[in-house]
Order: C-alpha cells, then structure tokens, then sequence
C-alpha cells in the first residue's frame, strides 16, 4: 500500500511505503502494541524502584543535567525526596543490597 506524502507549499510529492510488521516464521504477527505496553510497564517499575531505593544516584543524575532552570528545579526535587527517602529508611536499603550482590558476584561456582 502507499500514501501520498507533500510538504505544505510544494508542488511535489513524494510515495512511502507502509511497512508491514515483521512475521515470525509461522506466519504470526508479533503484537507489538502488546510488547510496547510490557516495556512500558517494565521501566515504570523500574524507575519506581529506583526513585524508592537508589534516591542517592538519582539525586546525583539530576546534578549531571545541563544547567538550565528546568534541571535547577529537577535538582531541588531531587534533592526533596532522597531527604524523604532518608526520613522513611528505603535510601538505606541500597547500601546494602548491593553490598549482598557484590557479594555473589565475587563468589567461585
């Protein structure tokens, strides 16, 4: 199938290709939309995670940021929550777990 494509103001136009989703070997189509709503769900709780146990390393992501008035106000907020992270004790989690993964990794099968 093809759609007709012009920019605003010229007379050309120009013909894209629809591209059809890939196919797995049986014939199937992958559901895309149903991977993307996973992937979705994946890095929301990702990011949760680590705003709720890794405060300290988004705190110091915020301070790597250019210098804009956005990231000055990024910077502030971050700087608010790891202090709540600290008053709840998720912020001394961290340490800890990796401290416990160090660990395993250091260890000979």
């Amino acid at each position: 199938m093809h759609d007709t494509l012009s920019r605003p103001g010229s007379s050309s136009s120009r013909v894209a290709e629809r591209v059809d989703p890939p196919r797995l070997a049986d014939d199937t189509t992958i559901d895309t939309k149903a991977n993307v709503r996973t992937i979705r769900l994946v890095m929301l709780i990702a990011f949760a995670l680590m705003a709720l146990f890794n405060s300290s390393d988004l705190r110091s992501f915020t301070r790597d940021l250019p210098d804009h008035w956005v990231s000055d106000r990024l910077v502030l907020m971050s700087d608010q929550w790891h202090e709540l992270m600290l008053a709840l004790g998720t912020a001394h989690a961290q340490p800890i777990i990796r401290e416990l993964f160090d660990e395993l990794r250091e260890m000979r099968w």
